[in-house]
C-alpha cells in the first residue's frame, strides 16, 4: 500500500547544523497493516512518520501509495491525497482552545466539507464510541488528558482514512488510560484500519493488535526487527 524507498531526511542541509533524521530507510507497509516503530528520542520515528504520510517530503528517494509515486507532486495535489487517506493523531492532541469539543472533531473537514455532508454525525458517533457523548458541548480545555487524547483519536478518523499514523499517542498517560487508549486502538485494527503507530512505550509494542514491530535508531530501521 505505502512504499518508502532509499528515503533519506536532511534538516539544515549545507549548515552546520546539518543533521540527517532518516538514512536510505526502505518500508513497505500492507493494507490492514498494524505496525509499532520503537526507539529512543532522536531515533528518527516522527520523521519517518511525517514521511509517510506526506507531511514533509524527503530530501532523496520515494514516496509510493499503491503504487503512485507522490514524490515530486504539487502541494495541493498532496494535500487532497492525504485527507482522504491518513488521519493523525500526535503525541499531544492539540485541541484548539475555547472550540468545543464536537468542533475540535469536526475541524478536519473545513473548508472542503459543508455540515450538511452528514460529518456532524459521524462525530457524535465516534465521541460516543470513545466514551465522550457528555463532553460534546465542554470546552477543550476542560478535558483530562485522556479524554483529550480520545477527542484526538475522534478527529483523526472523522474522514475515515484508511490509514492512522499515531506519534506517541500515550505519551502523556497514565498505566490506565494507556490500556484503554489502546484498547480503542485494537479495535480499530478490528475493522481492518492499517495502523502505523510510534513509540517507545513497551505496553504499545506489546499489544495484541500488533503484527510488526521494528526497532529505530540513527535514522534506520534495525536488521532482527520483529513480525508476529
Amino acid at each position: 500500500m505505502i512504499a518508502l524507498e532509499q528515503v533519506t531526511k536532511v534538516y539544515s542541509r549545507g549548515r552546520p547544523e546539518e543533521h540527517t533524521a532518516l538514512a536510505a530507510v526502505d518500508l513497505t507497509v500492507g493494507a490492514g497493516e498494524r505496525l509499532v516503530l520503537m526507539g529512543p528520542s532522536g531515533s528518527g520515528k516522527t520523521t519517518l512518520l511525517s514521511v509517510l504520510g506526506t507531511l514533509s517530503r524527503p530530501t532523496s528517494g520515494r514516496v509510493r501509495l499503491e503504487g503512485r509515486d507522490l514524490t515530486r507532486l504539487p502541494e495541493k495535489a498532496l494535500a487532497s491525497i492525504r485527507r482522504r487517506t491518513f488521519g493523525f493523531l500526535f503525541q499531544e492532541p492539540h485541541l484548539v482552545r475555547g472550540l468545543r469539543v464536537i468542533d475540535n472533531v469536526l475541524l478536519p473537514a473545513l473548508p472542503v466539507h459543508e455540515p450538511g455532508d452528514g460529518l456532524r454525525e459521524r462525530a457524535l458517533s465516534l465521541l460516543g464510541k470513545f466514551g465522550l457523548e457528555r463532553k460534546t458541548l465542554a470546552r477543550a480545555e476542560t478535558l483530562s488528558p485522556g479524554e483529550a487524547q480520545r477527542a484526538g483519536l475522534a478527529r483523526a478518523l472523522l474522514l475515515d482514512p484508511q490509514v492512522l499514523i499515531a506519534d506517541e499517542p500515550t505519551a502523556h498517560l497514565d498505566t490506565a488510560r494507556s490500556r484503554e487508549l489502546i484498547a480503542f486502538l485494537g479495535s480499530l485494527a478490528a475493522e481492518g484500519k492499517t495502523l502505523v503507530i510510534a513509540s517507545h512505550d513497551p505496553l504499545v509494542g506489546g499489544a495484541g493488535f500488533v503484527n510488526r514491530v521494528l526497532a529505530m535508531r540513527d535514522g534506520r530501521i534495525l536488521e532482527g526487527s520483529s513480525s508476529r
